[in-house]
């Protein structure tokens, strides 16, 4: 232990005393993950103009103030960011890492997924596979694949095949992808939740743990209301109406709803509204 808190502090001493302002330098002298190594952390007022910050990720840091005149950067690095109003042109909506799909807890929500569709031809291209050998490797129809290269929602379990393909390449010799390439390790996703009317929007990822929460106090009322006659294990709730049923099977205790519903899923100007067929289909 004391050897660790030695080199850490010689490491902290020779970020100090480095001449060198360029974020990727000092992330790898840090000998930490220099893709995590900036998040949440303060960058305001700094001058990055023309750095090369490719292969770095700023979810939560505070960039007020800085410039990024001129910098390279990863698509969606820094989506999550506090950034001034003249640089929100380098976000997008996408906010869902690959591993975040897998999330077991997500069983419980009915959620749909749309995945930047620039990113999937990447993972294509880099490949090296046609477009039907990938579908097949991923065990998705042409159409769903398809689907997901336009940006199209999809069902979870379809982004869990696409997710499940990608990291078996990650090990895959005759395919290996790069365990730190930058396409795969950014915002790849974002959640939707389907509305009356057939379109979609978008349920922001730092919501669903308190969504999650509600759930599960859900399910523990069905559990005291109907004891014996309700299926349970395969019930999925939609992240907009969960606050409704509490407030509809446990009325004393919903006094407040407000205090406890989840945030409303977010409407995207000009976002390109997709009528849905079918709950159990994606093509």
């Amino acid at each position: 232990m004391k050897d660790n808190f030695l080199t850490l502090i010689g490491r902290t001493l020779e970020i100090l005393e480095c001449d060198s302002h360029s974020l990727s330098c000092l992330a790898e002298m840090s000998g930490l993950d220099r893709f995590t190594f900036y998040r949440s952390a303060d960058l305001s007022g700094l001058d990055l103009s023309n750095q090369d910050l490719r292969g770095l990720n700023f979810d939560g840091a505070n960039l007020r103030g800085s410039r990024l005149d001129g910098a390279l950067y990863d698509q969606g690095a820094f989506n999550g960011s506090k950034l001034d109003a003249a640089q929100q042109g380098m976000t997008d909506h996408y906010d869902v890492y690959l591993d975040d799909v897998d999330d077991v807890g997500l069983n419980r929500l009915y959620l749909f997924v749309e995945f930047r569709g620039t990113s999937i031809e990447e993972i294509i291209s880099a490949v090296g596979l046609s477009y039907k050998q990938v579908a097949a490797a991923a065990k998705l129809s042409s159409s769903t694949l398809r689907k997901t290269r336009q940006s199209q929602p999809v069902a979870i379990e379809t982004a869990r095949s696409l997710a499940g393909f990608v990291k078996h390449l990650l090990y895959d010799k005759p395919h290996r992808l790069r365990q730190d390439w930058t396409v795969i390790r950014q915002p790849i996703a974002r959640f939707l939740v389907s509305e009356n009317d057939g379109s979609f929007s978008q349920m922001r990822r730092n919501d669903i743990p308190e969504i999650l929460a509600m759930s599960d106090e859900l399910l523990r009322v069905r559990r005291e209301v109907y004891p014996s006659t309700y299926t349970l294990e395969s019930w999925r709730d939609k992240p907009t109406s969960i606050a409704t049923s509490l407030k509809y099977l446990r009325p004393s205790a919903r006094s407040v709803e407000s205090d406890r519903s989840p945030r409303p899923p977010v409407k995207i100007p000009g976002q390109i509204e997709f009528k849905f067929r079918s709950p159990n289909r994606d093509s």
